[in-house]
């Protein structure tokens, strides 16, 4: 049996939390193995990636490797190699990569190996496999395997006839994919930028805190939240606004929200008061944000909060309420988009 040795980028002990999955068919077995499964942000895994020739078949020399990581935000391509020719029954290689994982939530960590069969030889025709085909002959050729595109011949080109052969290719590809969940846990709520993101500071009002400023030419109060790490390592956080009238009864809104342990909001409540004479509640979750939005975990607050907000307005507009009242609509909004970026984070 020979030995390839692909190539190393990092070689590290494996940890018994990680995670192995093999995928095989007539032709090669594939294994990925992970170090870790579990990992803090920023923190680095090893993966190694094994293939085995299980038969004598002959194939095409067409061979490559892809290793990728797939998060909530990107993916990011760390190997692609083309494998040795000349590959018989036994061989087997490896390579090693390190993985840096950013970004709290599921990880993907994926390996592709392509190659394709060629077209049997016909009678009368010169003997030996064809050339690879050329990313030209099959649509994007390597580039339309990394990113999933199904391979095509190009039509009506001069070079159809000269390339006919190619459509006899046959693309095959073993894959293994293993997730990685980066705990990026929540440790709290950052007041204190909750206050530089509103431009202000906290000051004592009524034995208790609260910022005060001005949104066009209106004036407005945000109390100081209250908040609490749930037992599923989510967070809660609870806090009143206020548009200041002076001749009048202040109106007021109580902003109640809920993140998971990664930082994705999972609901947002507002009850509003004009003036106590007008109080309603507006209400979002989880699903109604998953639905408007691209899925990614800060898209899914900020679609909440937009749902949440236009309600506000509308009921506001209902009541012909304009100037500061509508203004407070703004305001309320802008405050639950800060408190949607103001945690506090465990550090690896």
């Amino acid at each position: 049996m020979r030995i390839w040795l692909v190539g190393i980028l990092l070689l590290l002990p494996f940890s018994v939390l990680g995670a192995s999955v093999t995928d095989q068919n007539n032709d090669f077995s594939l294994t990925l193995d992970v170090s870790k499964v579990e990992v803090a942000p920023g923190e680095s895994i090893s993966t190694k990636i094994t293939w085995t020739k299980n038969s004598a078949s002959v194939f095409s020399p067409c061979l490559s490797l892809l290793v990728r990581e797939h998060g909530p935000h990107t993916s990011n391509e760390f190997v692609e190699i083309d494998l040795p020719k000349g590959i018989q029954q036994g061989d087997s290689g490896s390579i090693q990569a390190q993985m840096r994982l950013y970004g709290a939530g599921d990880h993907a960590i994926q390996v592709f190996l392509a190659y394709y069969t060629p077209p049997p030889v016909q009678p009368g025709t010169l003997s030996g496999q064809p050339p690879c085909p050329s990313a030209a002959d099959l649509g994007g050729g390597p580039r339309s395997i990394r990113r999933g595109r199904p391979l095509t011949v190009p039509q009506n080109t001069a070079s159809q006839a000269a390339h006919q052969s190619v459509q006899n290719y046959t693309l095959v590809q073993l894959h293994a994919s293993i997730t990685a969940v980066v705990e990026n846990t929540i440790t709290g709520f950052d007041t204190a930028c909750m206050a530089n993101e509103l431009g202000e500071s906290w000051e004592t009002k009524e034995d208790h805190f609260a910022a005060e400023y001005i949104r066009s030419n209106h004036d407005y109060r945000t109390w100081k939240p209250r908040w609490l790490v749930l037992a599923d390592g989510g967070l809660h956080v609870y806090w009143k606004v206020e548009h200041k009238r002076t001749w009048a009864t202040d109106d007021r809104a109580a902003i109640d929200i809920k993140w998971d342990k990664f930082g994705v909001m999972q609901s947002v409540q507002v009850a509003v008061s004009i003036a106590k004479e007008s109080e309603f509640t507006e209400s979002v979750d989880y699903a109604a944000g998953l639905a408007a939005s691209t899925g990614e975990p800060y898209a899914v607050g900020a679609a909440m909060i937009a749902q949440a907000s236009s309600r506000i307005y509308d009921a506001i507009v209902a009541m012909n309420e304009k100037g500061g009242r509508l203004v407070f609509r703004s305001v309320i909004e802008e405050n639950m988009e800060i408190a949607n970026k103001c945690f506090l984070w465990e550090t690896p």
